[in-house]
Parts: C-alpha cells; structure tokens; sequence
C-alpha cells in the first residue's frame, strides 16, 4: 500500500498480490541485489506440504463406514436380489445382482472419500492454531524429518534414491552443479526404469531390509566410481525372497532368463563365499554391479567361459548373448580407440 500509494490494502491484494510471489520486495525496495536462492526456496511447492496431513483412512475408520446406514441399505438390497436367485435360478436377475454389487462398492467408495476430505478439512483448520498455542508454551512441534523416516520401511530403495534425487534442492549458484544435479536425477530415472513395481505396501507386512539396502541417500553431486560401487552394493538382497533362492547356483545361473546373480563373480573362486553367491535385488542391480566393477578390470575375461575380451564393448556383447546380462554403459568406440593409438605413436 505504501508503494503502489494506495488508499485500501483491498485494491493490492485483489488486482496486483500473485498468488505465488517470488520476488525479494524488501531486498528491491531497499536497492539490495534480490536473494534468488531464497525465494526459491520459500515459493517451492514441497515448502508447504505437510507430511502429518492425513492421506488414507485408518483401519478403525474403515471399520466404523461399515456400519453406516447407507452401506447397510446398499448390502440389504444385495442380499435380497442373491436371495430372490437362490431360489428361483432366474438368469435375469443376474444383471440386477451385478448392479447391487456395483452400488454396494461404489457407497463404500463414496463415503470414504466423503469422511477422508471431512478429516483433511478438520485437520487443516485445528493443526495451524494446535501448533501456534504448541509453540506458545514452549513444546517442541515435531519435525517433518521424524515423519519421512517411515519412508525407508515403505518404498523400494531406488525409489526412495530417485525421489529424493528429483526433489532435491539447489546447493550452489554454480551452472556446473545444476548440470550435476540434473543428470543425478535423469541416472535416478534411468536406474529405476528395471525396478517391477508391484502393489503399494499399506495394509502388508513391511519388508525386512538390510542395513545397506536403505542406504540409497539423496545424491547432490556428481557420482564417482567409489559411489557407483556402493550402489551396487545397496542392491544386495541377504534374505531369502519367493521365487528367488537365498544363493546363486551354477544352474540358476545358466537357466535364469534375467539372473539376478553376478556370473563373474560367481566363477572367480578366489572370491569369499558371501561375494560369489550373492543375489541382488533385481537385474538392473546387476547390470549397476556388472558395469561399476567388471567393466573396469584389466584384463578383460570372463571367468565363467574363460575367454579373453579385446575391449569393453566385446565384454558387454558376451555378458548379452551368453550370460544374459545387459550393460547400459556408454563405451568408447574400439575403432576409433585404435585409431587414436596410432595417430598417437606416428605424431
């Protein structure tokens, strides 16, 4: 109001106030450079979620909607129309039952979301004055990082890895590190892309993972070969799943059409036990191991086939046609390697 020198705030806040401001105000008004960084941060949309937000209805809830007098009418009617059947066997009542089974679901689905939006409405009008009055009498309001720490028992750790390599933040004014930042989550999207995805775990026993199979962090720099080894490691799997044995055989290896076993490592008897029979979550873990570690050795050979490679594009060829295994690194041209070498000895 003081500078747009208007008579009422109400002209600013219903024709100039955005509903997302992202301008340092006080910073221009005082003729200081704005704070970009901190504008972006306080205007991003995950500065205002609030993860104690109720997202699903509690057993309890479920339970007591059973009891609803609409859900009740919806079940009477069903069982009428299954009863009118029973007796008579009449084929044309068999549409009407589809459609109670129908109405049934669909009162059910009804009222959840009804008491789901009611308690999301309750919690947004109490919890602001819950927290102010929290504060007022000095008692701490929880933070958002107790509630976040659940998410490591209830998601897939490269789908933890790539949620958090999207929603990561800026960490400096530097072109460079954006470029970092941004190819962290396009390889977060590229490692998740051979994870199967299955039902959400809410309503499941919560899996038994291993220290290192939740150490899939948020990565805000550039991965070096040291990080690319240690998430391979995070992709071990140290329990017996179904469908999956608990160690890799030489008849699991050669049968599997997608092993989720190292071949290399399997046929390296110098090995521990615990590195030659390790079962990794998936095959694209595999192939992270495979390219991060073998794809590196010098000399190139399978130690299954005992077969001596010239180069990393014949070893990732083998480790495709033989052992079933694909490789998703980038490797430089024999060819033109070759050529190189040359131009090199000759100058």
């Amino acid at each position: 109001m003081l500078i747009m020198k208007h008579a009422s705030p109400r002209t600013f806040l219903d024709h100039y106030h955005p509903l997302q401001l992202d301008t340092d105000m006080i910073r221009v008004i005082c003729g200081l450079d704005p704070d970009v960084e901190l504008m972006r941060a306080v205007t991003r949309q995950s500065r205002w979620r609030d993860t104690r937000r109720p997202r699903y209805l509690t057993d309890q809830q479920r339970a007591q909607l059973e009891d609803h007098p609409e859900l009740e009418e919806a079940r009477r009617n069903l069982s009428k129309i299954r009863a009118q059947y029973e007796k008579t066997q009449q084929p044309a009542l068999l549409p009407r039952i589809q459609q109670r089974e129908k109405e049934v679901k669909n009162t059910r689905k009804r009222l959840q979301r009804s008491l789901r939006h009611q308690i999301r409405e309750n919690f947004d009008e109490e919890q602001a004055f819950l927290d102010i009055e929290a504060q007022l009498s000095g008692t701490v309001v929880k933070e958002e990082s107790e509630d976040e720490s659940s998410l490591e028992d209830t998601m897939h750790p490269l789908q933890l890895h790539l949620v958090q390599s999207l929603l990561s933040y800026p960490i400096s004014n530097s072109l460079e590190d954006e470029w970092n930042r941004r190819d962290t989550g396009a390889a977060a999207v590229v490692q998740y892309c051979d994870v199967l995805e299955g039902g959400p775990l809410r309503g499941r026993p919560k899996r038994n993972t291993s220290g290192s199979a939740t150490s899939a962090g948020p990565i805000n720099q550039p991965q070096d070969a040291g990080q690319t080894e240690n998430d391979a490691d995070s992709c071990e799997v140290h329990v017996s799943v179904a469908g999956k044995p608990s160690r890799a055989t030489k008849e699991y290896l050669e049968n599997s059409e997608k092993p989720e076993a190292c071949f290399q490592c399997f046929a390296n008897k110098g090995l521990p036990d615990h590195v030659r029979f390790q079962m990794y979550h998936d095959a694209g873990c595999v192939t992270r191991h495979f390219d991060a570690i073998h794809l590196k050795e010098k000399p190139l050979k399978c130690n299954w086939c005992e077969v001596a490679l010239l180069h990393q594009m014949a070893f990732q060829r083998h480790a495709f046609d033989v052992h079933r295994v694909r490789s998703r690194k980038r490797c430089a041209n024999p060819v033109q390697e070759l050529q190189s070498q040359e131009q090199a000895m000759i100058s």
